[in-house]
């Protein structure tokens, strides 16, 4: 029996490629299955996986994968330094019907439920401000940056880089100028 070494080192190759694409397509596979959040996406990404071996489950890893819930996990870790000390204890769902008018009961289970998310107590001094559209929450903000004392979070959907946000921006410079610590 005569055994040509090239065409031994070529079969093993093939062997060892088709086992790694199977490993990596069934990790890939797996991965997507248990953290897409969309099972559209997992459903997805699970038929490349499979459809296009081994590139399928390269590019799962490169484009797939949720980098930024990691990152965002990271730093909830180290979120410990923008929580506000106070002198005041908190307020339990169940206290909560001492504080409020009788008609607001229904918040009672909102609390509950709040309070069981966010694992935070309900501090007194807090007051919600329904503004019905830009022209009345616009000169809202404008005026609570410019009274801040000691941060100011801006949290939005959208920033377009309209002429109206130039008053916002001037007036966010100015509050880090001012010391207090910014973040948008």
């Amino acid at each position: 029996m005569d055994v040509n070494l090239w065409d031994l080192a070529h079969e093993v190759w093939h062997v060892g490629l088709a086992g790694l694409a199977i490993v990596m397509s069934v990790v890939a596979s797996a991965h997507a299955v248990l953290y897409k959040r969309d099972s559209r996406a997992a459903i997805a990404w699970v038929g490349f996986v499979w459809l296009v071996p081994l590139l399928g489950a390269v590019l799962y890893f490169v484009f797939g994968v949720n980098r930024v819930r990691r990152q965002a996990a990271v730093l909830r870790a180290g979120r410990e330094r923008f929580r506000v000390e106070t002198a005041e204890s908190g307020c339990s769902p169940e206290e909560l019907h001492q504080h409020l008018p009788g008609h607001t009961g229904h918040l009672y289970m909102l609390a509950r439920v709040v309070g069981g998310v966010v694992k935070t107590p309900l501090l007194p001094g807090n007051q919600i401000d329904p503004l019905i559209n830009g022209d009345e929450a616009y000169p809202a903000m404008l005026k609570a940056i410019a009274e801040a004392k000691q941060t100011v979070s801006f949290v939005t959907y959208i920033f377009d880089r309209m002429k109206s946000d130039w008053n916002l921006r001037a007036l966010l410079g100015e509050a880090q100028r001012r010391g207090l610590e910014v973040r948008v």
